[in-house]
């Protein structure tokens, strides 16, 4: 079993804390026995893994994939701000992606793990997105690492209007729907309508098919509902509300659209308040804990040397 985590490490120097960044292997019956561990900063700092509260990403090797925070990158011990590959049991880093900006991206809490790791089913191909809302196609097998030495990403393009390059604690919520011949990504960023984008070839076109009239503050992510790859059946559902403060509580919503057309919103919640309402949810991630730890504490307890 695989668990990815961030330890909140206070820093003086730092309003957003030291979050240092964590991947570990686990016996699944019994979980005393860590088997392996990553650190994504062992001489760096932060390069946390959140991913919006996005699981683990797995091949069908067993190879897994995560993105991680902004954080340091030298792409030797230290890979904040990139996605990453290893191979399955070990956790050896088999390959990496870092985009060219991983530095502004660090400086300016716009990471590239509040999207996670997306693998498009039936293809060696993957994405993933974090706050600055740009969204990145790779080949998973050769996925260039540090972009613009080695090769470039398949596709990078700009699929948000949200907060941009700006720090407002957004999430890069997404959903991809594989259809038979093609597909379909649906991305929802704070303060945005919801976009589709038809994939096509093997690449994403990159003007968006159909958008959403609503455009809450905040949303819990798009998800789709559909009988397999049957176009007439699908429906992207999510939660919004319409407060943009981040953490807490606030009245939400419950929608669900017409897949092959997202301008057409089927339901919500709010159409029978009486019988169908939300009610109040939450729409951001507070960090919370008994008492912090050091960073030799957190690096400790990853190794294995505290209980």
């Amino acid at each position: 079993m695989y668990i990815a985590f961030l330890n909140v490490v206070p820093y003086p120097k730092d309003h957003h804390w030291s979050k240092e960044g964590f991947v570990a292997r686990f016996h699944a019956r019994d979980l005393r026995r860590r088997l392996a561990v990553f650190q994504s900063t062992p001489t760096g700092r932060k390069g946390g893994i959140w991913q919006s509260g996005r699981g683990i990403a797995s091949d069908r090797a067993g190879n897994i994939y995560i993105a991680t925070a902004g954080g340091s990158y030298d792409g030797i011990t230290n890979f904040g701000s990139s996605v990453l590959k290893f191979a399955p049991r070990s956790l050896k880093l088999i390959d990496w992606f870092t985009p060219t900006n991983h530095e502004y991206l660090f400086l300016e809490n716009i990471d590239i793990s509040a999207g996670g790791v997306t693998l498009i089913p039936n293809s060696q191909l993957m994405f993933a997105g974090g706050k600055e809302g740009v969204i990145f196609l790779l080949n998973r097998e050769t996925m260039g690492k540090l972009e613009g030495e080695n090769a470039e990403p398949l596709q990078r393009f700009k699929a948000t209007n949200g907060c941009g390059q700006r720090d407002c604690a957004q999430t890069l919520g997404t959903a991809f729907w594989p259809r038979k011949n093609d597909g379909v990504l649906y991305v929802w960023d704070r303060n945005d309508v919801l976009n589709a984008y038809d994939f096509v070839n093997e690449r994403f076109v990159t003007t968006p098919s159909a958008v959403s009239k609503e455009k809450p503050g905040m949303n819990g992510g798009p998800t789709v509902s559909a009988n397999g790859s049957d176009a007439g059946t699908g429906i992207v559902w999510a939660a919004t509300t319409q407060s943009t403060k981040s953490g807490g509580v606030a009245p939400g919503t419950l929608r669900a659209f017409l897949a092959s057309n997202i301008g057409q919103e089927l339901y919500n919640s709010d159409m029978k308040a009486a019988r169908d309402a939300l009610g109040d949810a939450a729409f951001d991630v507070a960090y919370t804990a008994g008492r912090a730890m050091s960073r030799e504490e957190a690096v400790a307890f990853a190794l294995g040397d505290q209980q």
